[in-house]
């Protein structure tokens, strides 16, 4: 009887732990969403830090070039030397038709401001880097040109530097998005750090090669050349860039041959050829001259490859694109 009397308070008591148990797996599963959002976060921070990184490296690269670019070209009369400003990288007015070393002025990646750190030579700017103090991802695997970025414990510490002043450059020497104060001393012809671009998005045909083991200090000589800037010829004293070897002009031909188009831009608006004769491949602007698919009158700078190559001091490819052009 007594059974009988207990069996009908039997299923309340199982009905409320199963609503326990219920309760429980809930529990649980807030918890490890709680954990998922978290890990997910912290993996979404990480790759948006990769991907400001990345952008840091190029846009420091772009400085980079434009200030050795500036550097390396020479009005008539004039001295190698660098800008005051980084507003003169965008519109150099040395030249009768002023000259474009910079698409633009970027901002920092890393604070999203133009913040920049100035580094100075003589009141010149010669390079650039974060304010960033936060600490890279990136230790390793850097190119020739950014080697002392490994182990770095800050942003500050990879600075875009145009020429081979390390042992004369203090880091940090003028600080801020403001320009340089400008002295009118020109800075000396030092040995350039610009970056080599790779085969394929920076040199389109493949025609880039490693870092730039010295920029050309040009001296101006008489003369106009046919765009009506005055032409420059490179110092004999001052060491030239590397010319591509044997192996690299090997790639570019292999990568014409099977359809690289040779008209790429790269994300800056230079053309293969721009970047095969500014970084002194010849044997690649050769090859890119040659090949009747090659617009010779496509613009990187706001001007034609026939002014690049005469201002540079390529006088037999300028003479194969004025037969070319004729």
């Amino acid at each position: 009887m007594s059974l009988m009397l207990g069996a009908p308070g039997a299923p309340p008591r199982r009905r409320r732990a199963a609503r326990g148990y219920a309760l429980v797996v809930v529990m649980l599963m807030v918890v490890l969403a709680s954990l998922a959002a978290t890990v997910a976060t912290s993996h979404a921070k990480v790759v948006v830090q990769r991907e400001r990184e990345a952008d840091l490296l190029f846009v420091g690269d772009e400085y980079r070039r434009a200030l050795q670019s500036y550097h390396t070209l020479v009005p008539a009369g004039g001295v190698p030397q660098f800008p005051a400003t980084l507003a003169e990288l965008l519109v150099d007015k040395r030249f009768p038709n002023p000259v474009r070393h910079l698409r633009k002025l970027y901002v920092d990646p890393m604070t999203g401001k133009a913040d920049w750190a100035l580094e100075t030579l003589q009141g010149r700017i010669v390079g650039l880097h974060s304010t960033s103090a936060a600490d890279p991802l990136r230790k390793a695997g850097f190119p020739a040109v950014d080697a002392a970025f490994a182990d770095a414990n800050s942003y500050v510490q990879w600075r875009f530097l145009a020429s081979d002043t390390a042992g004369t450059v203090g880091a940090g020497t003028a600080a801020g998005p403001g320009a340089g104060a400008g002295t009118g001393a020109a800075v000396g012809a030092g040995a350039g750090t610009g970056a080599g671009g790779g085969t394929g998005d920076r040199a389109g045909a493949g025609s880039g090669a490693g870092p730039a083991a010295g920029a050309a200090a040009t001296r101006a000589s008489p003369g106009d050349t046919s765009d009506g800037a005055p032409a420059a010829q490179p110092d004999d004293a001052a060491p030239r860039r590397p010319k591509a070897d044997a192996g690299e002009s090997n790639v570019a031909q292999a990568l014409l041959a099977h359809g690289a188009d040779p008209n790429r831009m790269d994300r800056a608006g230079r053309s293969p050829l721009f970047v095969a004769l500014f970084e002194n491949h010849s044997a690649i602007a050769d090859l890119l001259i040659r090949d009747r698919r090659t617009n010779l009158a496509l613009a990187s700078e706001g001007y034609p490859p026939r002014f690049w190559a005469a201002q540079l001091g390529h006088d037999m490819l300028a003479g194969m694109i004025d037969a070319r052009l004729h």
